[in-house]
């Protein structure tokens, strides 16, 4: 097990980084933490986890709207992510349509 302190460093340096190759799926985890992603809200700045387009089995879809705007394949175990579908029978996503119901909850959001 990591010392607490070393996966805070780990975690403020993998936010702060963001992605190190603009190709490469952004990463999401270290040692199998989830990285939170800053949201902007009129009053403060805050955390959140993002929620998974779909799931199957350790591998989970998010969609990068900070960088590419693409969907990308996480999982949560071994910490790989990748831009394919893990496997043939991953549930079919489409980026334009996760794009238009994120920006639907940010409104949703903005107006609570």
């Amino acid at each position: 097990m990591m010392p607490a302190n070393t996966r805070n460093v780990l975690l403020i340096a993998a936010v702060l980084a963001g992605t190190s190759n603009a190709f490469s799926p952004p990463m999401k985890t270290t040692h199998n933490i989830v990285l939170p992603t800053l949201c902007k809200s009129s009053s403060s700045l805050y955390m959140t986890t993002p929620e998974p387009l779909a799931t199957e089995g350790d591998w989970a879809a998010y969609l990068d709207a900070e960088t590419t705007g693409y969907i990308y394949y996480f999982n949560g175990v071994t910490g790989e992510s990748i831009w394919e579908p893990p496997t043939d029978t991953f549930p079919e996503l489409n980026a334009d349509d996760a794009m238009r119901e994120q920006k639907r909850k940010e409104r949703r959001e903005r107006r609570a």
